[in-house]
């Protein structure tokens, strides 16, 4: 039990950006999940969001609106498996800092039923940007791939 202390007081000065990287993860692979098996169908609430511009330009946005929704669908989804384990997180977190703001508008627009607060998606979308302005830290995949959290240490002295 004296070992966690020590892996924690090893792990460097960035390791608090795991929080941020699992706060926007795991709501987004669930949101996504739930689009994805239609338990809150994503097309409903694009064809609501969609309905004044039909009106108003005429025609139909049938395959538009399908092809958004999937594509938003595994966005959140891709997006979240990825940020859960500091994979290509800079990139994964503007993905989901999109799809999130997105989703903010969307609630601001309209109201459809068994909405979440728009709360989460706010939440989510300044930890996505939070973890892509601050990059993985050191408990990732990121981390040992490519070495670090490449942040730069003001104790090194540079290197001419």
């Amino acid at each position: 039990m004296t070992q966690i202390p020590a892996l924690i007081g090893r792990a460097g000065p960035h390791r608090h950006v795991i929080a941020p990287r699992l706060i926007a993860a795991l709501p987004l692979v669930g949101i996504g999940l739930q689009h994805a098996t239609g338990a809150a169908p994503l097309t409903t609430i694009l064809e609501q969001f969609l309905a004044p511009l039909e009106s108003t330009l005429g025609g139909s946005f049938g395959a538009f609106v399908t092809i958004n929704a999937w594509g938003a669908t595994v966005t959140e989804i891709f997006a979240g498996a990825l940020l859960a384990v500091g994979l290509l997180t800079r990139f994964t977190g503007l993905m989901a800092a999109g799809v999130m703001t997105v989703a903010t508008i969307t609630h601001v627009v309209i109201d459809w039923e068994n909405e979440p607060p728009i709360a989460l998606a706010l939440i989510v979308l300044a930890s996505a940007l939070y973890a892509a302005l601050r990059g993985a830290g050191p408990w990732s995949i990121d981390a040992k791939l490519f070495g670090g959290s490449r942040s730069r240490s003001t104790t090194t002295p540079a290197t001419a």
